[in-house]
Order: structure tokens, then sequence, then C-alpha cells
């Protein structure tokens, strides 16, 4: 019951209105009144104490006289009206420190990562682009930039007879960033957490070549004519259009190529593919070989539509990706190889909300320090 509706009780209780059910409802809540608020609970000192009960008594001198079997209401409501005054004035303090500690937590709570990345132009230029970034950025040699919504870049030839222009770009995002990019052949590029993306502004040569540390999800513009290549530390992936996701980051054991449609080769750098993937296979490359599998798609391309789906999976590799989302460094308290976590995870959740829905396995634990996380057990 709200004390606008309690104050309103007592008043029918005091003049002789209330029904039988609304007494019993206005003493049983009296009742909880007086076991659970005590002056001291109120905050409120003995001299404030008693300033309110000569307020109580002069408002019960102002009461028109009743009959006898109204005195007992009367002494009640004006009793009430001390506990309901300290209980205000507890449950407000109370208030303002729980809104206090609320807005506490949730400045010491970190929050997950955005569409923001580091462009460097062919001159050096170095830019900040993120979700507020729009407009044009450049344009040269038939070449146009510009930022669309959320930070997308956008490339657009406008003259693809300049087979003389030859410069590149480098899209880069640190922990706690990922981007968007469509190069000027119409290909889509999501670049994942601490990842690089250098590529030419142009392609004006016969073949589309791209070079990527990190994670990429790729949507490749068809173009019979020229081939799209994707280079990595130890591996390139050759396609002509379809899609894919390429995880290489240099803390994994492996690179893992994951293919939606179309088709793709994969091999070593400079030499013959080693396999052809099919939609819904994987490549994983285990030093100079290649292993390849059929798997569920959506695990490895979750992270560019706004989640994690870990599908039984160790929690250190999970950990490693909420790291690179969080931008937090994590550390471990005991042996954990034995832990896998399967679920799903919102990107757009803090960090406590994450960690939560982790420790419901019951098999660990979290404790948050700055921006380091201790895993234990």
């Amino acid at each position: 019951m709200k004390e606008s509706e309690f104050l309103m009780l007592a008043d029918k209780v005091s003049a002789g209105s209330a029904s039988k059910s609304e007494i019993s409802l206005y003493n049983a809540y009296l009742n909880f009144l007086g076991k659970n608020t005590s002056a001291d609970e109120s905050g409120l000192s003995s001299e404030e104490v008693s300033v309110l009960w000569d307020k109580i008594n002069m408002s019960i001198d102002r009461v028109p006289e009743v009959k006898s079997s109204r005195l007992f209401y009367k002494v009640a409501i004006a009793a009430s009206l001390l506990l309901i005054s300290g209980f205000g004035i507890y449950f407000f303090n109370s208030y303002k420190q729980t809104q206090v500690k609320v807005q506490m937590e949730l400045a010491s709570d970190i929050q997950p990562g955005s569409n923001k990345a580091i462009l460097t132009l062919a001159n050096g230029r170095k830019m900040v682009v993120d979700q507020n970034s729009r407009g044009k950025i450049t344009s040269e040699k038939g070449v146009t930039i510009g930022l669309l919504k959320d930070g997308e870049v956008v490339y657009e030839a406008t003259n693809t007879e300049n087979e003389a222009f030859s410069a590149y770009n480098k899209m880069e995002t640190n922990t706690g960033g990922q981007s968007r990019l469509i190069l000027p052949d119409g290909t889509k590029v999501w670049l994942n957490s601490s990842s690089s993306l250098r590529y030419p502004v142009l392609f004006n040569s016969g073949e589309r070549r791209v070079e990527l540390t990190g994670e990429a999800y790729f949507e490749v513009a068809k173009d019979k004519s020229k081939v799209f290549k994707v280079i990595t530390n130890m591996q390139e992936v050759q396609v002509l259009g379809t899609k894919f996701n390429v995880n290489a980051y240099p803390e994994e054991q492996n690179t893992k190529t994951t293919l939606l449609e179309g088709s793709v080769n994969v091999g070593l750098i400079n030499k013959a593919p080693a396999c052809l993937l099919k939609p819904g296979q994987q490549a994983i490359q285990i030093g100079q070989q290649f292993k390849v599998s059929t798997v569920d798609t959506e695990e490895f391309i979750s992270w560019k539509d706004g989640y994690f789906l870990f599908n039984n999976e160790p929690i250190s590799t999970a950990m490693r990706k909420l790291a690179r989302w969080y931008d937090v460094e994590v550390v471990y308290e005991g042996d954990f190889a034995d832990i896998n976590f399967g679920g799903t995870v919102f990107k757009s959740n803090t960090l406590k909300k994450t960690l939560k829905l982790l420790e419901s396995t019951n098999r660990l634990k979290f404790k948050v320090e700055g921006r380091r996380i201790r895993v234990m057990k």
C-alpha cells in the first residue's frame, strides 16, 4: 500500500466512514508498521521525534469530538502518523542510498564495446570513426570515401579507368571496438575487435587482395575477372563471390575459415590451395595442414549479429572473446581446462550481467578489479 493510500484510509477511519474490511486492513497495516519501523530506524533524533509528536497532538486537538468508540482510532491515527513519517523518512533515506549505490555500480560496471575504429588513409592521416560519424571523408583520383550510419565506411569508385592510381588504406579496431566497411568493388566487411584490414582503395590489378589480422566476416561481390584474396599471417583464402568468416587472431592456436555461401579455396601463402570448402564447412589450419569439418556456422558468425553463441566452448576461449569485446584482462586462479560453456550472450550486456550468466554454471566465479577479471572456482 502506498503512503497516500494509507493516509486516505486513515481519514476514513477517523471520519467513521470506513467499512469493516477497511478497518481490518487499517489495523493490519498499522501492526505491520509497528513491527517493522521504529523511530531509531527512521533516522530521526529524539528532538525531531518530540517535535513530530507535538504536531500530531495539535492535529488530535483539532479533530472534532467523537464517540468513545472512535477514540482508539484517533490515537491510532496519531500514532500511525508518527510511524508513517518515520517510515517515510527512512524509506526516502534508504532510497537515496540505494540510488547512489546503483549509480556507483553502473559507473564501475564495464560497458560493452561499440562501433569504433581507426582509419588510416593513404597519406598517413588517421581518423577515428564511430557510430556518431557521418559524411564525406575524402575524395581523390576517382575514389570517394564516406561514412554512413553507425560509422560504416564506404568506398565508391567513380573512375575505374585510373589504372595508375595505387594506394592502400587500413582499418583497425582496438579491444572494445568493431567496424563495418564497403570496399570499392561492393564487398562488405565486418571487422571484429582487435583486428585490422589493409586494402587498396581501388582494385586496379588482376586480383582483389586484402590483408587481415584478427577476425572478419566477408560478403564478397561477384567478379569472375578478379579473384578476391584474403591474406593472413600464414594463410590465403581465394574466392570469386561468397560469404565466409576468417578467424586469424595471433593469440588463438589455429586459424579458422568458415564458409556460409559459395565456395572458397584455402591454403598456405604462395602455395597451391589445400582444400575447397563447401557451405557449412570449416577449415582449421594446424601447422602446415588443414582439417575440414562440418560446423554450425551461426556459432562462428554470431559476433557480427550482436551476440556470442558458445557451443560447449572451453572457458578460456570464451573469455578471450569477452576480453576483446569488453577491453579487459583475464587472469585465472586455478585450472579450468575441464570447464566448457554453452549458451548465448548478447554483446549489448554490461560485463557484470555477462559474468553472472557464466557464473550460473556454478562451476566458476569472477572478481572484477578495475579492468581485470579474476576467474576462480
